[in-house]
């Protein structure tokens, strides 16, 4: 009955992967994010979840369903590294048309259309979410500031900022995407330089030379937030769950 009820037909359109790194105490998050997602994510694409983490979770009979076995590296490289880890199981994501990476504390809350977030044929195919405290241009991005980073970025608020809760894109160009970021992370860390926003930093610095489509701040929706924007994605306040330094351990 419940593998009647989550289970997609292999005769959709397009494979879609989402990339969910749940390692630590962030696998609390699972259930809500795959129920949500499987309600309203791309329902006419056939969606693979490649979840990493250490912990036994819920497939929800769910043949698409892939438990990666991953432990915590320790922060911040959960998330510095987080480029890297795709990159280990590079060939299985190969099979797939599109990928994505969602933060683990979000949750949809509407229908989001392929024609909502998949990048456009003529274009850099690569995806992500403009940040909710900087999409205005109201205040000077926080772009990394060291200038011997290579995620370096003179100051400029008229260039957009990205937030790394969220991107995706054609998987070649996402995967040229993550080879890019994880070689600058190396780089940085040979020299004993970590970048401020971590694999955030990175990314905006690969963002200015392959511009993605920008999605409204309307799929990364802070939970709390005052943004005259609809909620397609809710992104919980880590504070309602231990905070930071509770979930980082």
């Amino acid at each position: 009955m419940v593998r009647n009820l989550f289970i997609k037909k292999s005769s959709k359109i397009s494979k879609i992967g989402i990339l969910y790194v749940c390692t630590g105490k962030y696998h609390l998050f699972w259930d809500e994010f795959y129920l949500s997602a499987n309600r309203f994510f791309c329902k006419n694409s056939e969606v693979h979840y490649f979840v990493y983490t250490e912990h036994p979770i819920n497939t929800y009979a769910n043949e698409f369903v892939h438990h990666i076995y991953q432990e915590k590296l320790g922060w911040p490289y959960d998330t510095l590294k987080r480029f890297h880890l795709f990159l280990e199981k590079r060939q299985t994501l190969e099979s797939m048309d599109y990928l994505f990476f969602f933060n683990a504390n979000m949750e949809f809350k509407k229908e989001i259309r392929e024609s909502e977030i998949l990048p456009e044929t003529k274009s850099n195919g690569l995806v992500s979410v403009l940040h909710s405290g900087f999409f205005e241009h109201k205040h000077i991005p926080p772009f990394e500031d060291n200038e011997k980073s290579v995620a370096y970025v003179k100051s400029n608020r008229k260039l957009d900022y990205f937030q790394g809760c969220l991107s995706g894109g054609r998987t070649k160009e996402y995967l040229a995407m993550a080879e890019e970021i994880k070689k600058m992370v190396e780089v940085d860390l040979s020299n004993s330089i970590i970048g401020k926003w971590w694999d955030e930093s990175y990314m905006n610095k690969y963002f200015i030379t392959h511009p993605p489509k920008a999605l409204p701040p309307s799929f990364a929706y802070p939970q709390g937030g005052k943004i005259i924007l609809p909620v397609k994605i809710l992104m919980f306040e880590k504070s309602n769950f231990g905070g930071h330094d509770f979930l980082r351990s």
